[in-house]
């Protein structure tokens, strides 16, 4: 559930994708109808939450502050101390309200939390440090398997820098799970255009799905593209 009062946004009980739609036409809501610079992001009755989610509500008050800087945004954690200590450990908190929240020091092996990207330096410094923590959870893993995963990250993430035009760079976070199910899910968001729209002038008679696709095969850049078949595509935030 999300609902506004004044300038407060209140998140509550379990939150899914459309939440947090909601939640970001309340923040615009409250910042361009209603003229609030200081916007508070109250948390307290929230039970659960995931990182697709989390990453698109940062992505969006990044934007918001990078276009004002008068723009103050103030985030009230959840009451139940192990989703605060979520917000916390994957750096959410300080992606949402830097001025009341440290950056993140959480270490663990199999986790990195969510962190921006300016330029290739620090895509590619992630990029390395995601690849060692999925190495150093799965033992089975040499790094030569990692191959196929290292260049669609590297595309997904460097597309955010080269097709976006995102003002805020692009956020990335990784947690693995084992047991049963051992998976690896790694998510990345930004602020910016899209890839469908920023590629529409080269590719003005293409779905959106096909544009996207064409955006991640290697040699296809905004100077110099050929055209792709059609396979299923698995994106970003």
């Amino acid at each position: 559930m999300v609902d506004r009062s004044a300038n407060t946004i209140h998140f509550s009980d379990g939150l899914n994708y459309e939440m947090i739609d909601l939640g970001i036409a309340k923040i615009y809501e409250a910042i361009y109808k209603k003229s609030y610079e200081d916007i508070i992001l109250d948390f307290s009755k929230c039970v659960l939450v995931f990182p697709f989610e989390m990453l698109r509500l940062c992505s969006y008050v990044l934007y918001e502050k990078s276009l004002n800087e008068k723009f103050d945004f103030v985030l009230n954690l959840p009451n139940k101390e192990e989703l605060a200590r979520l917000f916390n450990n994957s750096n959410w908190s300080y992606l949402l309200d830097p001025l009341h929240h440290t950056k993140s020091s959480f270490r663990g092996f199999r986790q990195l939390p969510a962190e921006q990207y300016h330029n290739d330096i620090e895509l590619n410094a992630l990029l390395n440090k995601i690849l060692d923590l999925i190495l150093s959870s799965f033992e089975e893993l040499q790094r030569s398997d990692l191959a196929a995963i290292e260049w669609s990250l590297s595309e997904i993430m460097d597309n955010v820098l080269v097709h976006s035009e995102s003002k805020i760079g692009g956020i990335v976070q990784m947690h693995s799970q084992h047991g049963s199910n051992k998976k690896v899910e790694i998510f990345v968001a930004d602020a910016g255009i899209g890839i469908p729209e920023s590629l529409k002038i080269k590719y003005p008679n293409e779905i959106d799905s096909l544009i996207l696709l064409n955006a991640v095969k290697e040699g296809v850049t905004l100077n110099s593209a050929k055209y792709l078949d059609w396979k299923e595509l698995t994106g970003h935030c």
